[in-house]
């Protein structure tokens, strides 16, 4: 990903999440495109061979499915996981797939059952749509803003913040995400007689305790408010 300029201050991460959109809405086309094509179908009865390929293209793509995600989650990555969402349809698909050739198999004792591809065709193009849909949602929320949610994640940010010793409690923290790093806006509170430069000097030591520990926060932003201090 490209670092910061003079006209994006805070990078480029975004990009990600409208490339993730665009995924989505190929993934969509592609799930309108299926269903198209299952209209007027040639009913085909396919081998039980096909079956078995189909079995082993589940367990493939689920290996890899489940990879990419773990990896996409690991970096916070969101072209990733709307990768691995892509690789969970195909998955499902061919699952779909698979049923669909053991019901035509048995379409000579119930006629009904030739019909399962074009069934099954319509089930796995409108299960695509749903995917491509849900990639478009969840991009689409973070890059309009949203900020992190995750309360382990933010509960351990907090842990850090108070350790140190002179600030007095967190008024505001906001988490926004950029793609795979975020920006953190902060209002904290320390004792209303300590000097500016003092001030400015924790300021600096939170904020670099806060990038050695989560190396994902990337920006941010410290405001100071005055603390008065009751003494016994």
């Amino acid at each position: 990903m490209r670092p910061a300029d003079e006209k994006h201050p805070y990078g480029h991460g975004k990009i990600e999440y409208i490339t993730s959109i665009i995924i989505g809405i190929i993934i969509m086309s592609l799930g309108f495109s299926v269903i198209k094509n299952s209209i007027g179908k040639e009913r085909i009865i396919p081998s039980l061979l096909v079956a078995f390929i189909t079995i082993i293209t589940v367990i493939a793509k689920y290996i890899l499915s489940t990879y990419i995600m773990k990896k996409g989650k690991e970096y916070q990555n969101m072209i990733l996981i709307a990768s691995a969402e892509e690789s969970k349809t195909d998955v499902i698909s061919s699952i779909i797939v698979f049923l669909s050739v053991v019901f035509m198999q048995l379409s000579n004792i119930v006629s009904l059952f030739g019909y399962a591809d074009i069934l099954a065709t319509i089930i796995v193009g409108i299960f695509i749509i749903n995917i491509g849909f849900q990639i478009i949602r969840d991009n689409l929320s973070v890059l309009i803003g949203e900020q992190e949610t995750n309360q382990e994640y933010l509960n351990k940010l907090k842990d850090i913040i108070l350790s140190i010793e002179e600030i007095k409690h967190i008024d505001t923290l906001t988490l926004l995400k950029y793609g795979s790093y975020y920006k953190l806006i902060l209002t904290i509170s320390m004792n209303e007689n300590i000097s500016l430069l003092n001030a400015h000097n924790i300021t600096r030591k939170l904020e670099k305790k806060i990038k050695r520990k989560l190396e994902n926060i990337s920006y941010i932003t410290i405001h100071m408010e005055p603390c008065k201090i009751e003494k016994n």
